[in-house]
């Protein structure tokens, strides 16, 4: 049998959204994302990685201060001792396209940050926290970041295709804090 694959251009297809390849891709991701659910592991469920800063959690801390407060897409709209209130315009997300969404962060010093949403115009939930756990006798930390995002969207496997986004950008926060620990740490050597 000879299977014959269609050459397509890279048009625009629903409503001008999307191309054909990424439609191929959404396709492709959503069948395998059914064989994950068959397996029993559709529970909508809180994304969560780890990863290990060679910093004290102070260093860490302050990395992730500046991480959270130098980003040009995100703006502070009340502050009240360690509460912030953030509102900004995430773009280009899978399946819904762009979004504004406002939150609210709790910090705990050296120790925490808790966020939870508290409108948006589309996102139906978006939750959660950043930990700093000493160790190694407080020569490293272990950065936790965990959140749970609903996209709000009544399509099969839609949680499970919002988990894996929110995984792929958990993991990009952590590493975007570790090498703005590692930078740091140059700048200060340089300076000695």
């Amino acid at each position: 049998m000879t299977s014959v694959v269609p050459e397509y251009k890279d048009e625009q297809i629903c409503g001008g959204g999307m191309n054909r390849k990424s439609f191929g891709l959404l396709v492709v991701s959503t069948m395998l994302l059914q064989f994950h659910c068959l397996a029993g592991n559709c529970e909508e469920q809180e994304a969560s990685s780890s990863i290990v800063v060679n910093a004290p959690p102070k260093a860490v801390w302050q990395a992730l201060h500046a991480d959270r407060f130098n980003n040009q897409k995100r703006k502070v709209v009340a502050h009240n001792g360690c509460d912030y209130t953030f509102t900004e315009v995430f773009k280009k997300l899978p399946l819904i396209g762009e979004t504004t969404c406002t939150w609210v962060e709790h910090e705990t010093p050296e120790t925490s940050i808790q966020y939870h949403m508290i409108s948006s115009d589309k996102l139906k939930a978006f939750q959660g926290c950043w930990r700093l756990a000493p160790a190694n006798n407080g020569q490293q930390t272990i950065l936790t970041l965990s959140s749970l995002t609903d996209c709000g969207l009544d399509i099969p496997f839609h949680q499970k295709m919002t988990h894996c986004t929110t995984l792929s950008y958990i993991n990009r926060r952590l590493e975007s804090v570790k090498s703005r620990v590692d930078e740091n740490r140059v700048d200060v050597a340089e300076q000695l």
